[in-house]
């Protein structure tokens, strides 16, 4: 888990077959299933995902730090099934994965 080296979590969720966690300092990282998106890190050959050491179809092996959430202090994470909601200190909300039932507050 050396990209969580150095960080220290204070609150770990889980999905279905993926994980997210949050560090002391609002950042936020996941590893795991991620063919809905809910990892955070998109999907595609343009995805930043490509290019993230551990990446393997939509899956990721090993933790890494969500791009989008950079520069945001996250003070709480949540999962779904196959979705992730980020509540940020500031109040703002952040949802990625899938919602198709409208589970990322739209449609």
């Amino acid at each position: 888990m050396s990209a969580l080296e150095g960080h220290k979590v204070v609150a770990a969720v889980a999905g279905w077959e993926f994980s997210v966690t949050l560090t002391e300092d609002g950042k936020v990282f996941s590893f795991g299933a991620g063919e809905a998106a809910q990892l955070g890190h998109g999907l595609g050959p343009q995805s930043p995902a490509q290019s993230l050491e551990g990446f393997l179809g939509f899956n990721l092996t090993i933790p890494a730090r969500v791009s989008a959430l950079e520069g945001s202090h996250v003070a709480e994470i949540a999962t779904g099934s196959t979705h992730c909601v980020a509540r940020m200190s500031d109040g703002g909300l952040c949802t990625f994965g899938a919602g198709k039932c409208g589970e990322l507050g739209y449609l």
